[in-house]
């Protein structure tokens, strides 16, 4: 599963998954597999850092926010609401970029060279259209049986954000956001479990993407396990355009699914 073997011409042991020597750049085989494969080391510690250590560091300062409202009498909303969200998001969206970066320093070119030319633009459209088109269905669908729903917790959470720091959130959520999560879930996650079975990777990833956008509180339960396929198309989406295509495909995908739901949100919001 894990297994090495040496490269042809400057003899370098390189994980069998490399169809580029990342010593020497030897072709070792002719393949289509659009797959970016890193050790399954780098694999697993992104994977941590994006799921995980999002999580930790969220928290952490999250609260220290919340403690230094407290202690210097600042503005309630720093406590608990809009405010202490955004920035907890910003900074750790932010920090969480700059280490991904420096973990994947001696991989970054085979992510920069997935972004090639215009092809893998047009497939993030594609694949932003399908999700929008499925998420019209969806919605139609849900309104012609008579059940009422509303955005999630995590998306009406996001879209308060954006009302009150449009800018900045039109580069982090729409930028940053995107880079971190195509990172962790797909060249991370995926491209682990790509090692033992493609399907595996694909149903893991899209359990563990659909998970951690969802809410997990009593009072909306049901509205949140609306949301599910939403979410979980969006993820199926991202794993067919980065394991058939590569990782810019998926990443100009989850982008542009983002930045026009922000700008969406930020011209609604001015007309109001």
């Amino acid at each position: 599963m894990f297994k090495k073997i040496s490269c042809p011409q400057c003899h370098q042991a390189i994980d069998e998954k490399d169809n580029v020597c990342p010593f020497c750049d030897y072709k070792i085989r002719n393949s289509k597999d659009k797959t970016i494969y890193i050790s399954f080391v780098k694999q697993i510690i992104v994977f941590i850092i994006g799921f995980a250590c999002f999580q930790l560091v969220g928290f952490i300062i999250s609260a220290l926010i919340s403690l230094i409202a407290n202690q210097f009498s600042l503005d309630p909303s720093f406590v608990d609401g809009v405010k202490n969200n955004a920035f907890t998001n910003f900074f750790t969206y932010g920090l969480l970029f700059y280490v991904m970066l420096f973990v994947l320093w001696n991989d970054n070119f085979k992510i920069i060279k997935s972004f090639k030319g215009i092809k893998p633009i047009l497939l993030g459209i594609a694949g932003y259209a399908a999700i929008y088109a499925f998420n019209i269905l969806y919605s139609n669908f849900l309104v012609l049986i008579g059940i009422e729903f509303g955005n999630s917790g995590n998306e009406s959470s996001l879209r308060e954000i954006v009302k009150i720091y449009p800018i900045i959130s039109l580069v982090i959520f729409g930028i940053v956001g995107p880079f971190v999560e195509e990172i962790t879930y797909r060249i991370g996650l995926f491209s682990f479990f790509k090692r033992i079975n493609r399907i595996l990777a694909y149903v893991v990833t899209i359990i563990i993407f659909t998970l951690i956008h969802f809410t997990f509180k009593e009072e909306t339960i049901f509205n949140e396990l609306l949301n599910v396929p939403y979410y979980a198309f969006a993820a199926i989406t991202f794993c067919f355009l980065y394991d058939k295509f590569g990782f810019a495909s998926s990443m100009y995908a989850h982008a542009f699914n983002n930045i026009i739901d922000i700008i969406t949100v930020i011209i609604i919001n001015n007309m109001a």
